[in-house]
């Protein structure tokens, strides 16, 4: 009873908290805009949406079965994510840096403002993996009551966030106050995994100090060459990366 209890409670907290967003947003800003944030947010999350959501349904029988294992479901969490990082990091990051193209090639120019909650989205993303994979192993491991609590402080401080953001900053205060809520959530989800599991602060540096050097690489690369987090808009800007592409 316990257990389905607190999953049930688990369960409204994370709908509250992905859904919050919309409804406050309705009262601050225009239709237009809340759209715009909206699509923008399910671009930045691509590839969380394809890589990780599914990854996470197949993880639940996977964490189980080390989980009976003495000693291996830490490894076990360590090393997906670990794995997993190697696509996600560079992935997210790269679509950070490149919203500005993201949008002028696949949306146009009047949807120019989404390009920055885009960029914000994507930076946050690698610290959301911590989540994702996190929240699958306190459900294997029986501490639903953890995922409530960070669903449920995610929920409250998201709708205040929102709000205040909105009504100050409009859609660029939205997807700055989005992504540092994203980061804090993944780091809560890392320290309480790494508690409940028993994986180290030296084990995930060991795990992740390759894909992290990399993506970083690729992030300066980006930025210093001039192509790396700017806001073309028309056909300038189609120009440039086409310059880019040659």
């Amino acid at each position: 009873v316990g257990f389905s209890f607190w999953t049930w409670a688990a369960t409204i907290a994370d709908f509250g908290r992905d859904r919050s967003w919309m409804i406050v947003l309705g009262r601050f800003l225009n239709t237009f805009q809340v759209g715009v944030f909206m699509m923008a947010v399910d671009i930045g999350r691509l590839p969380l949406n394809e890589v990780v959501v599914p990854a996470c349904r197949a993880l639940f029988s996977g964490f189980t079965a080390a989980r009976n294992e003495t000693g291996s479901f830490g490894y076990a969490v360590r090393r997906t994510i670990e794995t997993i990082s190697l696509l996600i990091l560079p992935a997210s990051i790269g679509m950070s840096a490149v919203a500005g193209y993201i949008v002028d090639l696949a949306l146009g120019p009047q949807w120019a403002g989404s390009g920055v909650v885009i960029a914000w989205i994507g930076a946050s993303s690698p610290l959301a993996l911590f989540a994702f994979i996190g929240s699958t192993a306190m459900l294997v491991s029986g501490h639903v009551r953890n995922n409530f609590a960070i669903g449920a402080a995610y929920a409250v401080i998201g709708i205040a966030t929102c709000a205040v953001s909105a009504s100050y900053w409009g859609l660029s205060g939205v997807a700055v106050s989005r992504a540092a809520l994203v980061a804090v959530e993944g780091v809560a989800y890392a320290w309480v995994t790494s508690r409940t599991v028993g994986i180290s602060g030296r084990e995930w540096v060991h795990s992740l100090w390759r894909p992290v050097l990399a993506t970083t690489a690729m992030a300066l690369a980006l930025w210093l060459s001039g192509f790396g987090w700017i806001t073309p808009t028309g056909q300038a800007g189609l120009a440039e990366c086409l310059r880019c592409a040659d």
